[in-house]
């Protein structure tokens, strides 16, 4: 839901793409952060997007980020997508989601 905002609320992004025909489709993180996890998000984004009251994660890393759990189930979760919305000619995502 952050992106979509980010694409459609701060940019004519969105609107310049939509308008030149294509279709943007946006998916959201499968699993739903920790409590802990919330209280880490940034004040700014908590300013920027006071709607959000819920934050999703792709993958859980362990604290120095050498291992990931949930990984696979996550790239299941997109091929899943894929098959049922697509087909799809590009994919882009930001943070979790553009690593992916």
């Amino acid at each position: 839901e952050i992106f979509r905002q980010q694409v459609f609320k701060f940019s004519n992004v969105g609107a310049s793409l939509e308008s030149a025909g294509m279709h943007l489709e946006f998916v959201d993180a499968p699993y739903r952060c920790t409590s802990e996890d919330e209280e880490k998000v940034y004040p700014v984004v908590k300013q920027a997007f006071p709607e959000c009251t819920e934050y999703f994660e792709w993958y859980r890393a362990n604290d120095d980020s050498t291992v990931y759990h949930r990984l696979d189930e996550t790239i299941a979760y997109l091929e899943k997508v894929m098959d049922e919305r697509g087909p799809f000619d590009g994919m882009v995502g930001f943070s979790q989601g553009g690593s992916l």
